[in-house]
């Protein structure tokens, strides 16, 4: 898989955890692993094709991204975190999954799976470049 597909496989991920955390948040609640396993089955990984994007502009995209999600998880996994830090973090995600988006969006506007990311995570909201 190149590096742009990677890049959208990892956003849908971060995507699908920040939504499953805004139903799952209780008090003091952790993600349970299982649970987390059982929202990336249901996420293929789908090859992207764009002349408009290199692997080496997209090499550091996928970097940040997969970056933010390993953060994200140890976040909502951990029983040392409060929901605070939760919270924080899903917020921290989210500009970094929609500023991704953009940077995606600005090399290749024609990208449907960037585009429709965008729209459900409220890009023009939280992307702050």
């Amino acid at each position: 898989m190149d590096h742009l597909s990677q890049c959208l496989y990892h956003a849908q991920r971060i995507s699908k955890l920040v939504d499953r955390w805004d139903t799952l948040r209780g008090p003091a609640m952790a993600m349970p692993p299982e649970h987390i396993d059982e929202l990336f089955s249901e996420i293929s990984p789908t090859d992207i094709n764009s002349s408009n994007i290199s692997q080496e502009q997209a090499s550091p995209i996928l970097e940040q991204i997969q970056k933010a999600e390993r953060v994200l998880i140890n976040t909502l996994v951990g029983d040392v975190y409060l929901n605070d830090d939760r919270d924080r973090e899903i917020i921290v995600a989210r500009i970094a999954l929609c500023n991704m988006l953009k940077r995606l969006r600005d090399l290749d506007p024609k990208i449907d799976r960037a585009n429709l990311l965008w729209q459900k995570n409220d890009g023009d909201e939280w992307c702050t470049i």
